[in-house]
């Protein structure tokens, strides 16, 4: 894994983007320049990746958002607004990982929040949206936008200071949420899908039951936390 230096993300916030691009690149990130206020990065290969870019670019204009490269040193679960938040109090409770933007590495966005998760290279973590119902995950050949862009409802992207001491950067997921993040590139159920499975308190029940079978086990939960979503 290559040592990436996470304490560039408290030296970030406040600083003017030219900076921020130098301090990333310098702790190891693969750096990505963004049109202004969005997430859409100016350059793309054939593939339709993000290309990287250096830290000049912000000095031709200082205007531009910052994204970072993810999938092979680290992979981020994005959050987006109350959807996303009650999703992830759902998804904490259903792996035994209460707590997961409290103990692990986090930005504050326009609307909602990053969660980071430090990675071993051979370990694949796709790039997939709907997870669950406002959470995404933004892993191979994927990108985050980072602070001190400016997102487009022009709030600023912010790194939320630790308040434990023993904070040391990024660290790897809990297993069962990577376990659920592979299965669920090929397991997202549609929206507005009718849901036949289990009630939210059968849910509970069968997922300590299917130990031995992981899709069925994410199926438990997703279809647990539809029936969780209309019960509050």
């Amino acid at each position: 894994m290559t040592k990436l230096d996470w304490s560039v993300f408290s030296r970030t916030s406040d600083v003017r983007m030219p900076t921020a691009a130098e301090r990333y690149f310098m702790a190891g990130f693969k750096i990505v320049d963004l049109h202004p206020s969005t997430k859409m990065a100016c350059g793309h290969d054939k593939n339709g990746i993000a290309i990287e870019a250096r830290p000049t670019m912000w000095q031709c204009d200082a205007t531009l958002n910052l994204g970072l490269k993810t999938g092979e040193d680290f992979w981020v679960l994005d959050v987006d607004g109350d959807v996303g938040q009650k999703a992830l109090t759902w998804l904490e409770w259903a792996i035994g990982s209460r707590g997961l933007e409290r103990a692990h590495h986090v930005v504050q966005t326009g609307k909602g929040i990053h969660i980071y998760f430090a990675k071993e290279p051979e370990l694949y973590i796709p790039t997939c949206t709907r997870l669950m119902p406002g959470i995404d995950v933004l892993g191979q050949d994927g990108m985050v936008v980072a602070p001190p862009s400016i997102h487009e409802n022009g709030k600023s992207y912010r790194f939320v200071e630790p308040t434990d001491y023993r904070y040391a950067g990024a660290l790897p997921a809990p297993e069962k949420l990577v376990q659920l993040v592979q299965l669920g590139e090929s397991r997202r159920i549609a929206p507005n899908a009718k849901n036949s499975g289990p009630s939210f308190s059968t849910a509970v029940d069968k997922i300590d039951s299917v130990k031995a079978s992981p899709v069925k086990e994410y199926d438990a939960i997703r279809t647990g936390y539809s029936r969780y979503a209309k019960e509050d």
